[in-house]
């Protein structure tokens, strides 16, 4: 190349293209990463829940004295109960 010469239209579509390109790429990596921790999480849920729901059930009675008396259920936040299985006979 002379010196002094001007850049042409290719010279920045040289530029542009590989920039673009890694971005786009960056982007997609990104993604992915966010995927795979997404699926993570589910996961964890999906385990926690099917822990919950295998417990033993617990007696409507103790769920309901608890609410009245505003006390968590057994010393635990409202999440405990979430999933969890409910006797409900007399």
């Amino acid at each position: 190349r002379r010196k002094g010469k001007k850049k042409t239209a290719s010279s920045v579509g040289g530029i542009i293209g590989p920039a673009v390109f890694l971005s786009l790429a960056a982007f997609t990596g990104m993604l992915g990463y966010w995927q795979v921790k997404r699926r993570q999480w589910k996961v964890d849920l999906i385990d926690s829940r099917t822990k919950k729901l295998k417990m033993a059930p617990i007696p409507l009675e103790e769920v309901l004295r608890s609410m009245q008396e505003g006390d968590a259920f057994d010393g635990a936040t409202d999440d405990a109960l979430e999933f969890r299985q409910v006797n409900s006979k007399l």
